[in-house]
């Protein structure tokens, strides 16, 4: 995705923004968000006209997200659980951060039939018996 094609797509969207950045700061951000797309998944290297509209919308959601939030890996833990017991007057808290937790759950599905697969077919030797 450009630069146009996503003034045009955050437009029509209301991201305002998005819209209100200078052309050399949506570059920057697209650029970040194809860096991490290409760093964390892997895509096949070309895709039909449907395909590639979906890796646009999963760039896009990824740039907006880093403008917005900054870089997925600056941002500081995230809180998965927390737990709290109270025993004999004494009250235990605990609070687990989950650092590996993926911060674009809906990229991820978005970009999985867009995978390259493994291209090691799997085959299994045996007897047949009768």
């Amino acid at each position: 995705m450009n630069v146009l094609e996503s003034r045009t797509y955050a437009s029509d969207r209301g991201y305002t923004t998005w819209t209100d950045e200078t052309d050399d700061s949506l570059a920057k951000h697209l650029l970040l968000a194809q860096d991490y797309i290409d760093f964390n998944y892997n895509l096949k290297d070309e895709f039909s006209e449907a395909e590639q509209e979906k890796a646009d919308v999963a760039q896009f959601t990824i740039a907006l997200d880093i403008l917005r939030n900054g870089e997925p890996t600056t941002r500081k833990e995230r809180v998965a659980t927390q737990e709290s017991k109270e025993l004999a007057g004494l009250k235990i808290s605990k609070t687990y951060a989950d650092t590996n937790a993926d911060p674009y759950p809906s990229v991820t599905k978005l970009l999985a039939p867009l995978a390259r697969t493994s291209g090691q077919g799997s085959v299994s030797f045996g007897r047949l018996v009768r």
